[in-house]
């Protein structure tokens, strides 16, 4: 497939684009030179998933190699991170001022819990749906909007929205071990 293929079929969503570019951010994100964990650099493949998904759809790809391309975004979605990073392992905490306690903390703790649930449970699904409920719960985009991203109908895209979240229900139900 030549790259204007390969385009056409990671912005529709089907395997062989999604594992050709997957492939390519891994390898970018994965460099030797990046000494990231293996949760960092799965976060950092999915930053630059959005970022060239968004790229991509917005036409900015100029025609250079696509290669160069992502590797370009790779680095510099690390090199940002890297730096934030660098950024809060540096800062001075005595300087910081700290939110005040909370004065409930089993809330606390359940929201932290509830966090740790959706991070293990957005983990486990599969690059499709992640990148519609991000679309759909995060970019709050129309169900119009995302249909015309996707090329297909806004039905279509209500129900892939209904089954990605009965996936996260059968996920949620099995990492809290329910019956």
């Amino acid at each position: 497939m030549d790259e204007t293929e390969l385009i056409e079929a990671y912005l529709h969503d089907e395997p062989v684009g999604v594992d050709f570019f997957t492939d390519l951010i891994e390898k970018a994100v994965g460099f030797a030179g990046w000494r990231f964990s293996v949760e960092e650099r799965k976060d950092l493949v999915q930053d630059v998933h959005e970022k060239l998904l968004t790229n991509l759809q917005g036409r900015y790809y100029r025609g250079e190699g696509m290669r160069t391309y992502v590797s370009r975004i790779a680095k510099n979605t690390c090199v940002v991170y890297d730096r934030i990073k660098r950024r809060l392992e540096t800062a001075d905490i005595t300087t910081m001022e700290l939110p005040d306690p909370n004065p409930d903390p089993l809330r606390q703790l359940l929201d932290v819990e509830r966090l740790r649930t959706g991070e293990m449970i957005f983990r486990e699904l599969d690059h499709s749906c992640k990148r519609l409920l991000i679309m759909v719960f995060i970019r709050r985009l129309r169900y119009r909007d995302i249909a015309q991203r996707l090329s297909c109908s806004e039905n279509a895209i209500k129900v892939r929205v209904f089954r990605c979240l009965q996936k996260v229900k059968k996920l949620r139900d099995k990492i809290e071990k329910r019956p």
